[in-house]
């Protein structure tokens, strides 16, 4: 079998980000995400977003963007947004990873 070759699918980005809670409580870490919604809608290169947890702990939090520029700009300017504080404060710093890649394939 040869590999097949695949191309971005149109320019779509996805911002991926895994960390730890400074919170037990996943009402917690979950209402702080939903008060970042009309900040990152404002930007106007979401797509969609989802944010999940594992049995270990361990919290993904998925956005899909409209392209690259629009991704990276997002997450050095989330930085400073205000709504970001609440959210930011209850991620374990030392445990994130954070990465921004092409969409190259997907199933809706």
């Amino acid at each position: 079998m040869s590999e097949e070759q695949l191309e971005p699918q149109q320019d779509w980005t996805v911002t991926d980000g895994w960390f730890q809670s400074a919170s037990k409580r996943d009402s917690v870490a979950s209402g702080a995400a939903k008060g970042t919604e009309a900040a990152l809608r404002e930007r106007g290169a979401l797509v969609r977003r989802f944010l999940t947890v594992d049995s270990t702990g361990v919290w993904t939090d998925v956005i899909e963007w409209t392209d690259m520029d629009a991704a990276l700009a997002a997450a050095e300017a989330v930085m400073a947004m205000p709504d970001f504080a609440p959210f930011g404060a209850m991620i374990d710093g030392d445990s994130v990873v954070m990465r921004h890649a092409p969409i190259l394939w997907r199933m809706e």
